[in-house]
């Protein structure tokens, strides 16, 4: 089972973007493996050495690598390079979020609902964390 993992994790490194279904199908994979996080950052560290400075569909892979290894800063500057879609809005999104960027994760996710991305998943992600749009709820704003 591990080499087919291992075969399965390969074929999505080889693309050349990734989408939010590569991120869901590697999370699933890489949880099979031993060691996850420490894997994710491998996978990471050949993506950036691969393409230095990456555009378009490689910096969607950094962004979402970057995103998946709590480099959310780091991810953000990737995604900016990016190809507009409805991924790398999503992804900007969730990192807004996650560093408590509540009124930017906002536009983010609207922005990803604009270029079509599934309105009940961006309205589900809205209420997890934060109240009505950019308005966190009382204790949850991070500086």
């Amino acid at each position: 089972m591990e080499s087919a993992v291992q075969d399965s994790i390969a074929t999505i490194i080889a693309k050349d973007t990734w989408s939010t279904e590569d991120h869901d199908q590697l999370m699933k994979e890489l949880f099979q493996t031993v060691d996850a996080p420490r894997r994710m950052r491998q996978i990471l560290a050949d993506i950036e050495t691969a393409n230095p400075d990456a555009k378009g569909g490689a910096a969607m892979k950094i962004g979402i690598a970057r995103y998946m290894v709590s480099r959310l800063a780091d991810a953000l500057a990737a995604l900016a390079e990016a190809t507009d879609n409805k991924d790398r809005r999503w992804f900007a999104g969730l990192c807004h979020k996650t560093m408590g960027q509540y009124a930017k994760a906002a536009e983010e996710f609207e922005r990803a609902k604009d270029r079509g991305t599934d309105r009940t998943a961006v309205d589900a992600q809205a209420r997890r964390g934060a109240g009505p749009w950019g308005r966190p709820r009382p204790g949850t704003q991070r500086p």
